[in-house]
């Protein structure tokens, strides 16, 4: 829903040196992505190394991408060896809401899981934060409605709301997300 308090300019222009957090931002296509473009979800595979590091380590995979599968299993037997965890999140680059989110604790049911998904998709693939900061021992996120301009401008709405989840945060049971 709308509301009719303006938008407040907060914010300066992104840099112009990208990271993979303002390339998504800057990237608006969702069905066809223009040629060579280096967006996170139009770069095939890999971690982007530019992203700032509250970014979470993250792949983009698709079905029938070695390449991108090899990556990936590397950086999970990596926290393995390393024990920083081995839980990883998998978000659909089409959907919205938390729709199709999944969590793993194993690398062969992450690849199990994108080679399943409908040829040419492509999935957002996390390191899940496996301590994150809670609330009364609930996870909770912050909402914001923002508008970025097609000249880089970034407006923030005035309003905002935070959401906590209803049961206590465990990550003994990945299947409640």
């Amino acid at each position: 829903m709308l509301h009719s308090t303006p938008a407040v300019p907060t914010f300066a222009p992104f840099p112009s040196t990208p990271t993979a957090l303002f390339l998504a931002l800057n990237c608006l296509h969702t069905r066809t992505p223009p040629p060579n473009c280096p967006c996170p979800l139009c770069t095939p595979t890999h971690a982007q190394p530019d992203a700032p590091a509250w970014i979470p380590e993250t792949y983009v995979l698709s079905q029938g991408d070695p390449k991108g599968a090899a990556a990936f299993k590397r950086a999970y037997e990596r926290h393995a060896r390393a024990g920083t965890g081995t839980t990883w999140i998998v978000k659909p680059t089409s959907c919205n809401r938390g729709n199709g989110i999944e969590i793993f604790n194993a690398a062969a049911a992450v690849l199990a899981h994108v080679g399943s998904r409908r040829p040419g998709s492509r999935s957002i693939v996390q390191k899940y934060i496996d301590a994150p900061l809670l609330v009364g021992g609930r996870k909770f996120d912050l909402r914001a409605y923002v508008l970025v301009t097609p000249g880089r401008e970034v407006f923030l709405h005035r309003e905002a709301y935070v959401r906590t989840c209803a049961t206590p945060y465990s990550l003994s049971d990945v299947s409640n997300k």
